[in-house]
């Protein structure tokens, strides 16, 4: 695992261990529901946080499914950089275009996939803001 893959789990590690935190121990939100004296708002609020939780979940597997994507991407690519580091020469050049085909298809998967984990947070705070 590179260091940019073990950031990334790292930050998404501490990212899904403070919202569980949150959403399980009764900090925040949760734990002030009980302080409504109105029982509509309460309910209101109650739905929200679900709602909440549903989103922040899909983030975080939209996350999650694109991290575990960026080691099989980047490891062919370091290897080929390492590759042309020791044998750079116009026949080992020639020989990497096929390989560099598969790598150039395999980031725009990546980066379809981290293209739908930012839409999917993006659409996570577009409803906090609308809430």
């Amino acid at each position: 695992m590179g260091s940019d893959t073990r950031t990334a789990a790292w930050l998404l590690d501490w990212l899904s261990f403070l919202a569980h935190w949150a959403f399980f121990f009764g900090i925040g939100w949760e734990g002030e529901l009980d302080q409504y004296s109105s029982a509509s708002l309460r309910k209101s609020s109650e739905k929200q946080l679900k709602q909440t939780r549903t989103h922040y979940y899909k983030l975080i597997g939209a996350m999650k499914k694109a991290e575990s994507k960026i080691d099989p991407v980047l490891n062919p690519l370091r290897d080929q950089v390492l590759f042309l580091k020791h044998n750079l020469n116009a026949r080992a050049v020639a020989s990497l275009q096929t390989e560099l085909t598969r790598i150039e298809t395999d980031v725009s998967r990546l980066i379809r996939d981290m293209e739908i984990a930012m839409n999917e947070a993006d659409s996570f705070i577009q409803t906090l803001k609308a809430e």
